[in-house]
């Protein structure tokens, strides 16, 4: 209907003259019963909680299934898909929706799969995630919508995530993702919604610099001042990019104050403390106390200020 693999080939082609590497979306679960692996493989499907197939995702005349992780035909089959279509597009990236939350929507209610039932998606994810990895060229970028588990880090390379609009900064105070920091290869993104202000996040999206974190971001129906802060974010992130990449990222250092918490990136030529402050008030006194080096300078990257220390 929008003109056939050449025709799309083409524009991914005309992509990468431009530098962009380019994931595809693959949906994890949902599969249209008019499909043809579908109507191959109806016994794949996962049995619901209230026994039902068909996922609130489902039209009048299109029912849409999810199809069950746990179910090795599907493991295997969507591990061919991906590698199909790599081979056919070339494309430096897949994106599986929907993995990483362990949703209780989408327990498998089925007593044929031989899992116990109900039976949650994570560790079958897991699985199917290694068949998808083991499939695809080693250059080729594996990453999910949401982070999982520790195990899980280790079957791909990154992952978009909702902490910053929906963890609590009152028990999480700035939001630190623990796998940002343990496996600091696996490449964190939140997710920045469209929407306006969207669960507090324009209070919230600090915690995307505090953590040296990547941002997904859409850029319509935002507030100016939002767009604002992510454009100040993403620079200071891209300048330094280096010193935040760095694999002796050091979280929740010592600070001088309680409540107020310090994130170490250490560099090759500069070190970059982020803080943050959970009190939600100003705090006029020393917070941090490190090593000087002689020569060194020190400056609010924020506002682009000089701060002359107390050595």
């Amino acid at each position: 209907a929008i003109g056939g693999l050449e025709t799309f080939q083409s524009h991914l082609d005309h992509q990468h003259t431009r530098a962009a590497p380019l994931g595809l979306y693959v949906e994890g679960f949902l599969v249209s019963s008019l499909a043809q692996v579908a109507r191959d493989h109806p016994e794949w499907r996962m049995l619901l909680h209230g026994g039902k197939f068909e996922t609130h995702y489902s039209k009048s005349d299109e029912p849409i299934y999810a199809m069950c992780p746990h179910v090795e035909g599907w493991q295997d089959w969507l591990a061919a898909t991906v590698a199909k279509l790599v081979a056919d597009t070339g494309v430096d990236g897949f994106y599986l929706n929907e993995f990483g939350f362990n949703s209780s929507g989408y327990f498998c209610h089925s007593a044929e799969h031989g899992h116990p039932v109900p039976a949650p998606p994570l560790s079958a994810e897991v699985q199917l995630m290694a068949k998808v990895r083991a499939a695809l060229p080693d250059d080729v970028v594996l990453y999910t919508e949401e982070a999982g588990t520790d195990v899980w880090a280790q079957t791909c390379d990154g992952a978009f995530g909702y902490a910053s609009a929906f963890t609590d900064p009152d028990q999480s105070p700035g939001q630190v993702p623990p796998l940002r920091f343990l496996y600091p290869d696996y490449k964190f993104f939140q997710i920045n919604p469209s929407t306006r202000n969207w669960n507090g996040f324009k209070d919230r999206i600090y915690s995307v610099l505090f953590n040296g974190l990547g941002l997904n971001t859409g850029t319509y129906w935002q507030e100016p001042d939002l767009l604002d802060h992510q454009r100040r974010i993403m620079t200071i992130l891209q300048t330094h990019a280096s010193t935040f990449n760095s694999d002796q990222a050091e979280p929740l250092v010592s600070t001088l104050i309680d409540g107020v918490y310090a994130n170490e990136f250490p560099g090759a030529s500069e070190t970059i403390w982020t803080v943050w402050n959970s009190h939600w008030r100003t705090l006029r006194r020393p917070v941090l106390r490190v090593p000087h080096v002689a020569g060194a300078t020190y400056q609010n990257l924020w506002s682009d200020t000089r701060l002359e220390p107390v050595v």
